[in-house]
C-alpha cells in the first residue's frame, strides 16, 4: 500500500484545456510562446515541490548569485551595498543589508536596473496598494510575470479546481469600475488554461449588493478579501441566504481572521483556501493542500526569511519580520526587502513537500498592540461569531490612539442595549488584558483603505 506521502504526490486532476494558436488544431493544443513558458515552469514546479529542503536552498543560492551579480553591476542602489564576490549561501544572505519600504519609496529610480536583459522585456510599472499612505512603485519584468502565473497555476492544481467552471472576484478596482448592479467581466482566471471570463465586482459595493450580485452570477469559485468574506457569510446567515453552486472561497490581501473558515462552512458549505502575497513580489506562500493551518513558501521564486530586529533568523513558532528576496525580477531587484509583515515559521510538513512552512501570518507592525508595560504583542480579539452571540454586531474596528486608550467602532443591526454594550466591552477587555480604557461608538460603516483593505485592529500611535 502506498504511504501517505506517496499518495499526496499523486497529481490532482483538474479539468481544463489550453488555447491553441495553430489554425486547424483545436485539440490537443499548441499554445502561444508565453503560455508554453508558463506550462514549462509549472511542470518543473510539480517536481521541485518534493525536493529536500537542502536541494531547494542550493538552487535558490545558485539563482541568487546571478541576481547579486546583476544588481551589483546595473542597479545604482546596490553598487556600494553588495559584496564584490564571495560564496553565496545563508551566511552571505544574512550579511546583506535589509531594504526597507521607506528606502524603496524614497528612491524608486535607484532600484531599477539600467541593463535588463532583452529576454526579460517588456517591463511594466506596478504599484503597491499604499494602505499606509505612499505606495511602493517598481518595475516588473515579463519573466517575473511568467513565474507569478505559473505559481498561481500551482495553487489551482493544489486545490483541485475545475477550470471549466465559473469564477467571481470581489476586489478593489482603483479606477472605480465594477460597481453594482452589474459589475464587470475580467480576463479568464486559468493563467494558461482557457476559462470563462471572471465576473468581477468592486469591493466598495455594500454587502447586500454583493450578495444580490453573487446570487445572479452563481460562481463555482469566489475570491475576495478575508474581512469581506466574513461580512458576506455573517449577512447570508442572518438572511438565510445560500449561494448554490459555490465550491470554494479563496482569500488574499489581509490576514485571515479567527473563525472565518468555520463561518464560511456554516454559511456557504465551502472550504476557504488562503493566499499570502504582495504586489511587490507576487505569491509568497500558499495554503497546504492537506492542512488548513500551514502555508508553503514559494521557494522556486523567492527566498523568504523571518528574522528578529537584528536581522537574525527566528526559531519555529517565534514571530519575526518577513524579508523577501525576489530571485527573478531583474528589472527592480528586491533583495532582503522588508514587507512590513510579521509571521512565524513552522517545522517540515508531513504532506511530504520540501517547501518551507509558515505556521502563522500575523500582519503588519501597525496591527500590533502596545501594552501599558511598554512591550508590543498581537492582540487577541473576539471572533465575529462570538460577538454575534452577544449582540447584533456586523463589523468592528479597534484603534489604539494612546498607550492606554482604545476606541472601538461598531457597525450594528440596531441600537445596543446597555447590557449588550457592557458585554461587548467585557469581551474585548477580557481578550486584550487589563490596563486599557475602552471607548465604544457606533457607525453606519467602516471605511476601507485606498487599497480596499480593512483592519480589525490598528495602532495609530507614533512609532
Amino acid at each position: 500500500m502506498a504511504s501517505g506521502a506517496e499518495r499526496s504526490r499523486a497529481p490532482v486532476r483538474f479539468a481544463g484545456s489550453v488555447d491553441s494558436v495553430v489554425p486547424g488544431l483545436a485539440w490537443p493544443a499548441l499554445p502561444r510562446a508565453d503560455t508554453m513558458a508558463v506550462l514549462a515552469l509549472h511542470e518543473q514546479f510539480q517536481d521541485s515541490e518534493w525536493w529536500a529542503p537542502g536541494r531547494l536552498a542550493a538552487m535558490q543560492y545558485r539563482q541568487l548569485a546571478v541576481l547579486l551579480s546583476h544588481a551589483k553591476r546595473s542597479v545604482p542602489h546596490y553598487r556600494k551595498r553588495l559584496p564584490d564576490s564571495g560564496r553565496v549561501g545563508a551566511a552571505m544572505l544574512q550579511a546583506l543589508p535589509i531594504l526597507s519600504r521607506a528606502e524603496a519609496q524614497a528612491e524608486p529610480a535607484a532600484l531599477v536596473s539600467n541593463a535588463v536583459p532583452p529576454a526579460h522585456l517588456p517591463l511594466r510599472t506596478v504599484r503597491s496598494s499604499g494602505s499606509t499612505g505612499r505606495p511602493v512603485e517598481f518595475k516588473m519584468s515579463s519573466v517575473s510575470g511568467l513565474f507569478r502565473r505559473a505559481l498561481y497555476q500551482r495553487e489551482h492544481r493544489w486545490h483541485g479546481r475545475d477550470l471549466t467552471l465559473t469564477a467571481a472576484t470581489i476586489r478593489n478596482f482603483r479606477d472605480g469600475s465594477g460597481l453594482p448592479p452589474e459589475g464587470k467581466r475580467a480576463a479568464g482566471w486559468g493563467y494558461c488554461y482557457a476559462t470563462k471570463p471572471v465576473d468581477a465586482l468592486n469591493i466598495r459595493a455594500t454587502v447586500g449588493e454583493q450578495l444580490d450580485w453573487l446570487q445572479r452570477v452563481r460562481p463555482a469559485y469566489l475570491s475576495t478579501f478575508p474581512t469581506n468574506l466574513r461580512a458576506l457569510a455573517q449577512t447570508a446567515l442572518e438572511r438565510g441566504l445560500r449561494l448554490p453552486g459555490l465550491r470554494q472561497a479563496t482569500t488574499y490581501a489581509e490576514s485571515l481572521p479567527p473563525g472565518l473558515r468555520e463561518l464560511a462552512r456554516q454559511a456557504f458549505g465551502v472550504a476557504v483556501t488562503d493566499i499570502y502575497s504582495s504586489e511587490e513580489t507576487g505569491p509568497i506562500a500558499f495554503q497546504c493542500p492537506q492542512h488548513e493551518d500551514r502555508y508553503h513558501l514559494q521557494s522556486e521564486n523567492l527566498i523568504v526569511e523571518v528574522v528578529d530586529d537584528a536581522g537574525r533568523p527566528r526559531p519555529h513558532g517565534a514571530a519575526g519580520r518577513v524579508l523577501v528576496t525576489d530571485l527573478h525580477n531583474l528589472a527592480t531587484p528586491l533583495i532582503r526587502y522588508e514587507l512590513g509583515d510579521y509571521a512565524e515559521t513552522g517545522p517540515a510538513c508531513d504532506c511530504g513537500r520540501g517547501l518551507p512552512v509558515l505556521a502563522r501570518i500575523l500582519g503588519r507592525s501597525r496591527n500590533m498592540l502596545r501594552m501599558p508595560g511598554g512591550q508590543s504583542r498581537w492582540p487577541s480579539l473576539p471572533s465575529g461569531d462570538e460577538l454575534g452571540r452577544i449582540a447584533p454586531v456586523r463589523q468592528f474596528q479597534l484603534v489604539q490612539k494612546e498607550l492606554q486608550r482604545l476606541e472601538l467602532v461598531l457597525v450594528v443591526a440596531r441600537t445596543l442595549s446597555a447590557k449588550e454594550e457592557a458585554r461587548v466591552r467585557a469581551a474585548f477587555l477580557a481578550d486584550l488584558g487589563g490596563g486599557f480604557d475602552l471607548a465604544i461608538s457606533c457607525a453606519d460603516a467602516i471605511a476601507r483603505t485606498p487599497g480596499g483593505k480593512y483592519e480589525d485592529f490598528r495602532c495609530d500611535m507614533p512609532a
